[in-house]
């Protein structure tokens, strides 16, 4: 199978006309991704594949115009056979290794996308499988997979509602609005889970109808990142980090060894129940005392799902482990680099 034709040339012209500040690596990394889109949608379209693609979504100029939806996928493709049978193909794409993982707010799209479509994650090192799947269409695999998915469903009763990261949004307005007094959130800060002795809390969670969402112990599943929030909710300033990634760095990219250890995660994901309330709360103290905001839907649903429903409960740890894995990886790097420099 021969690769696809060059991408079209980039006009250099208008690259011109668009200076790029040094210091911003979002800016850099949008132009190494636009030779490597380019070849994607030309292969697609020379394949019959009907393209939608937001130009450039790094640039100020569309920020505003994708602000509502940040975090949609680069590609949504469909294409209709001779029989009128229609494909349809979601992609991210993937050029930086250090930023090769997704993002908080691109992995909500994935989750939806994923129930109905086949979605790819592609690199250019993936350029084989992307052949595959623009030449003969998605996997028969993946459309099995997604069909299992509806056809072996789990129960209502045992998956949290397809709204619940508005209500991890609501929560967080509540404990941020002006109108929520200090006081307010010191009875948060200061309440025992297991006791669930804050009044303030029993009003969240009147308002906000938590009550059975998360099976067994809800309500101090509830308080468990209740309280978190309360605690990060000072440095709630709309930039998020992945939990994995804020408890190995703590918000230092630049960090060489692990805010919270190796053997701290390994017992936090061996927890469970009231364990896990406890060494969750003991995360979220440490990470308040390093001022970092953190991505609360993930987070939550791990609480919420233990003992509820732990296939996605396990499936939210492996999410955090490879964020914790990923970073740890970077400052090995960062420190090899930085001992081959000073060598020579």
């Amino acid at each position: 199978m021969q690769q696809s034709s060059s991408p079209a040339p980039i006009d250099e012209s208008q690259e011109e006309q668009q200076p790029i500040d040094a210091g911003s690596v979002r800016q850099r990394r949008s132009m190494r991704e636009r030779p490597f889109t380019n070849e994607v949608i030309d292969f697609a379209r020379e394949n019959l594949w009907e393209v939608f693609h937001i130009h450039d979504q790094n640039s100020r100029e569309n920020y505003r115009k994708i602000s509502s939806g940040a975090g949609f996928p680069d590609l949504v493709m469909f294409r209709t056979d001779p029989s009128g049978k229609a494909s349809m193909v979601v992609a991210e794409l993937k050029v930086d290794e250090e930023y090769s993982r997704l993002r908080p707010n691109q992995r909500p799209w994935k989750d939806a996308f994923e129930q109905f479509i086949p979605y790819y994650e592609w690199r250019p090192s993936d350029w084989d499988k992307i052949e595959r799947v623009i030449i003969y269409g998605p996997a028969e695999e993946d459309s099995t997979l997604i069909a299992n998915r509806h056809s072996a469903a789990q129960p209502e009763e045992s998956r949290l509602p397809w709204y619940f990261e508005t209500i991890i949004s609501n929560l967080r307005n509540d404990i941020n609005e002006q109108e929520f007094s200090r006081g307010d959130r010191a009875s948060l800060k200061r309440m025992d889970i297991e006791r669930l002795n804050s009044p303030v809390f029993q009003k969240l969670a009147t308002r906000r109808q938590l009550a059975g969402i998360g099976g067994e112990n809800s309500e101090r599943k509830w308080a468990t990142v209740v309280q978190g929030i309360a605690m990060l909710s000072d440095y709630d300033t709309g930039r998020y980090v992945n939990f994995g990634e804020a408890l190995f760095s703590a918000g230092d990219r630049e960090r060489k060894t692990a805010f919270y250890s190796e053997h701290r995660l390994h017992q936090l994901f061996a927890a469970r129940d009231q364990m896990l309330r406890s060494l969750m709360a003991r995360a979220f103290r440490m990470l308040a005392s390093a001022e970092i905001a953190i991505f609360w839907p993930q987070v939550a649903k791990l609480v919420l799902n233990d003992g509820f429903n732990e296939n996605e409960a396990d499936r939210i740890r492996d999410e955090i482990a490879a964020d914790y894995y990923a970073a740890q990886a970077r400052a090995e790097r960062r420190a090899s680099q930085s001992s081959v420099s000073d060598r020579e």
